[in-house]
C-alpha cells in the first residue's frame, strides 16, 4: 500500500440549509437541522484518499476541545493514521458554519476566531523522518494564508520531500482580498511552488492572480518545469493538464450538483491515486473529475467515494463524463451473447439482465449468465429470469452450436450469485416506467419484450429504443427465410416490430460479417486478460461447432453487433425499412419481411444498395436494418474492451 502524507487543516463544519431560514414575506420560519461532518481542505483530502484504498497519514493541529476530539475520531474512522497528529491544549479548533444554498454554493463563516488551531503546526513535533520514507506529501494553500508556524512548516516539509525526489502536490485554494494576493501570503505560495511537482488549482481565477498575464493559460503554462506539472480545475468545465511535453483536458461529468464543498479537495485525491498506480496523465485528470463529481452530486466531501462505488460511478459514464446509455441486455447466453454481455457491461449502464429460453433451456441460459458475470467481475449486475419458452409454440434450441449447457466449451464453476426472485417481465416493465431514456436490448426470442408490452404498453413510448439481434433483410440461417431468434417465436416478434418501438435490427444478413477465426483466438491470447482468456475458450469452440454444424469457416459473433451498434454507431452502415414477420407461410414461417425496394437501384450486380434510391414503396419504416458492418473497427472494440477487464 502507499504511503501518503497530507499536511494542513482540520476543522468541523457546521452544515445549514440556508433557504430554509426565511420566506420571501419573512414571516414563516422553517428553523433547519444542522449537520456535523468533518472538514478542512487537507482532511477532506487525506479522507478520501483513504477510501480510495491509499495508504494515508495526516499531519496537522487541532485543539483539546470538543471538536478536536470529533476530528480525530472522525479522521481515525475513515482509516487515516493521526498516529502524528499534534493536540495543542491552548488552541481553539474551528467550527465552520457551512450556509448552502439551492444550488449547493456554501458561504463560509469559522468560529472561534482567536488561538485558531490550524495556523499552528509545530517544527519541533514534526517527524521528519518519516518524510523520507514517503510514497507523496500533500498539502494546501489553505494553510499558508496566514503567517504562523504552519506556513514556515509546510514549505519547509515540502522542501525536504522535492530534494529526495519524493512527488509533492499542492493545492493553490488562494485567499484573495478584492482581486489582491497580500504580498507576505504571495511570497509563500511562489517559495512552496519551487518545491512542488504537481500544482493543483481551483479555477483559471487562482492563475489570473498569480500571474503577470490577463490569459489564465499563459500564466499557467509559465509555472509549468522540467520537473513540475500544472493542473487546473475548473468545475462544470473539467480540467486542463499541462507538463513539458503534454496539454490534456478531461470533461467534467454531467451529475446533477447536490454540493460543491470539498469538490477540489476530493479531485486531488482521485488525480493523486490515479499517478500512484501510473496512469497517465489525461487518466488521473479523468480520475480526479470522476471523483469530483461523484462527491458535489451528494452532500459533503465525506461523501466521497470508496473504490467500489468509484468504478460503479466510472463504469455509468463514459470517459468524456456523458452519462452512460442505460440498458437492460434481454439474452439466451450462448456464445455470442456472452461477447454481448463483455461489451455491454464494460460500455453501457446495465440496469439489468434478463433471460429467456432460446440457445438453451431457461434455467441454463439463466446460470450461464450468472457465470458470465462472474467472469467479468460484475455480480452487481442483476439478472432476472423470464419466460422458458415461446407464447404459442415448443421451444426450439440450438444444443449443436451451443452444447448442451448452452455454453460449452470454456470449464467454469457452478456461479456463486443467485437470479433475482422477480420475473423479468415485471423487472423490465418496472425499470422502463420508472427510468428515463431505458434502451432494451434483446439478443435472442423476443417473447419476454412482447410479454412486456402486453402488460404495459405505456412501455412503448418511454423506451428510447430497442436494439435487436434477429432476422435478415435477406436470406435465414434456420430455414432458407427465417433466422433462429425470431423462427423460435414469431408471434412475439410480430407483436414487437407492429408496436411502434424505435426498433435498431442486426440480422445475419449484417452478422455474418463478424466471423471470428483461430487468428482472433491467438490476438485474445496475448491480451491475456480473464475475460480475454474466457472470449477465447468461447470461440474456439464456436468455431469448431459452427465449422462443423454450418460448414463455415469461423464463429459468427452475433449479439455482440447489436450491442456494438448502440456503443458506437459508426460501426454500422444502416438504412430504414418496414419490417413485418411472416406467421403462415408454410415454408417462410418467421421470415422477417423487409422491404428495401427503395434501395434497388439500376445496376443488377448491386443487389442492396447503402442509401435509398428512391421514395418509399410500401407502408412507412418501422425499423432499422443493419447493412454492413466495419469489421476491423469492431474488432478493435472488442480488444480494447478485453483488455479494460482485469
Amino acid at each position: 500500500m502507499h504511503n501518503v502524507i497530507v499536511i494542513g487543516d482540520a476543522n468541523v463544519d457546521i452544515i445549514v440549509p440556508y433557504p430554509r431560514f426565511l420566506n420571501k414575506e419573512r414571516t414563516l420560519v422553517d428553523y433547519p437541522t444542522p449537520e456535523l461532518q468533518g472538514g478542512g481542505t487537507s482532511a477532506n483530502t487525506a479522507v478520501a484518499l483513504a477510501k480510495l484504498g491509499v495508504g494515508v497519514s495526516f499531519w496537522g493541529t487541532v485543539g483539546e476541545d470538543q471538536y478536536g476530539r470529533y476530528i480525530k475520531k472522525d479522521l481515525k474512522s475513515e482509516g487515516v493514521n493521526i498516529a502524528d497528529m499534534i493536540t495543542e491544549p491552548e488552541l481553539n479548533t474551528v467550527g465552520v458554519f457551512a450556509f448552502i444554498d439551492e444550488n449547493g454554493e456554501r458561504y463560509l463563516w469559522g468560529w472561534p476566531r482567536t488561538a485558531q488551531s490550524f495556523k499552528v503546526l509545530d517544527e519541533i513535533k514534526i517527524p521528519f523522518e518519516k518524510i523520507y520514507k514517503a510514497d507523496w506529501v500533500h498539502s494546501s494553500g489553505m494553510c499558508l494564508a496566514y503567517e504562523s508556524s504552519a506556513r514556515s512548516t509546510i514549505i519547509k516539509i515540502f522542501k525536504a520531500a522535492y530534494e529526495s525526489g519524493i512527488p509533492t502536490s499542492f493545492d493553490l485554494n488562494l485567499r484573495v482580498d478584492n482581486g489582491v494576493l497580500d504580498p507576505e501570503y504571495e511570497k509563500a505560495v511562489r517559495e512552496i511552488i519551487k518545491y512542488t511537482t504537481y500544482l493543483l488549482g481551483s479555477g483559471t481565477d487562482e492563475f489570473i492572480w498569480l500571474g503577470e498575464e490577463k490569459d489564465w493559460r499563459k500564466n499557467a503554462l509559465k509555472l509549468v518545469s522540467d520537473t513540475r506539472t500544472v493542473i487546473v480545475r475548473n468545475g462544470k468545465d473539467g480540467s486542463y493538464g499541462f507538463s513539458i511535453n503534454e496539454e490534456e483536458k478531461a470533461a467534467a461529468f454531467n451529475v446533477k450538483v447536490e454540493d460543491t464543498v470539498g469538490a477540489g479537495d476530493v479531485y486531488n485525491a482521485g488525480f493523486i491515486s490515479a499517478r500512484l498506480n501510473g496512469q497517465s496523465l489525461k487518466e488521473s485528470l479523468i480520475l480526479g473529475n470522476a471523483v469530483s463529481g461523484y462527491t458535489v452530486s451528494r452532500k459533503g466531501a465525506r461523501s466521497s467515494p470508496d473504490q467500489t462505488e468509484l468504478k460503479r460511478f466510472l463504469r455509468a459514464y463514459q470517459a468524456g463524463g456523458e452519462k452512460m446509455r442505460k440498458v437492460i441486455l434481454d439474452c439466451d447466453p450462448g456464445h455470442d451473447d456472452a461477447f454481448a454481455m463483455m461489451l455491454a457491461v464494460q460500455h453501457l449502464d446495465v440496469l439489468g439482465i434478463t433471460t429467456i429460453g432460446g440457445n438453451c433451456t431457461l434455467e441454463n441460459v439463466t446460470r450461464n449468465a450468472l457465470k458470465v458475470l462472474e467472469v467479468l467481475g460484475r455480480t452487481d449486475i442483476p439478472v432476472f429470469s423470464g419466460h422458458s419458452c415461446p407464447t404459442t409454440v415448443p421451444l426450439v434450441t440450438a444444443p449443436q452450436f451451443h452444447g448442451e449447457t448452452g455454453l460449452d466449451g470454456p470449464v467454469l464453476p457452478e456461479p456463486t450469485i443467485k437470479a433475482q426472485s422477480k420475473h423479468a417481465v415485471d423487472f423490465i416493465v418496472e425499470t422502463v416506467m420508472n427510468t428515463e431514456d431505458v434502451t432494451l436490448i434483446a439478443t435472442g426470442p423476443l417473447t419476454n419484450i412482447a410479454v412486456a408490452i402486453n402488460r404495459e404498453p405505456q412501455i412503448v413510448e418511454r423506451v428510447k429504443e430497442l436494439s435487436i439481434m434477429g432476422g435478415s433483410v435477406t436470406f435465414g440461417n434456420w430455414t432458407p427465410a427465417a433466422e433462429f431468434n425470431i423462427y423460435v417465436d414469431p408471434e412475439a416478434a410480430y407483436r414487437v416490430f407492429n408496436s411502434g418501438l424505435h426498433i435498431k435490427m442486426s440480422g445475419i444478413n449484417l452478422t455474418r460479417q463478424c466471423c471470428l477465426t483461430a487468428e482472433h483466438v491467438a490476438e485474445f491470447r496475448k491480451i491475456g486478460t480473464k475475460a480475454a482468456n474466457f472470449a477465447a475458450d468461447l470461440t474456439e469452440f464456436f468455431i469448431d461447432t459452427t465449422i462443423k454444424s454450418a460448414s463455415l469457416s469461423g464463429a459468427n459473433m452475433h449479439d455482440a453487433c447489436a450491442v456494438a451498434w448502440l456503443i458506437n454507431p459508426d460501426l454500422i452502415k444502416s438504412a430504414e425499412m418496414h419490417i413485418d414477420i411472416e406467421l403462415k407461410g408454410e415454408l417462410t414461417r418467421g421470415m422477417t419481411v423487409c422491404d428495401y425496394r427503395h434501395l434497388r437501384g439500376v445496376q443488377p450486380a448491386v443487389d442492396l444498395y447503402r442509401e435509398p434510391q428512391m421514395e418509399f414503396r410500401g407502408k412507412q419504416p418501422n425499423a432499422e436494418a443493419a447493412l454492413e458492418l466495419d469489421f476491423p473497427g469492431f474488432m478493435n472494440l472488442l480488444y480494447k474492451t478485453l483488455a479494460e477487464y482485469k
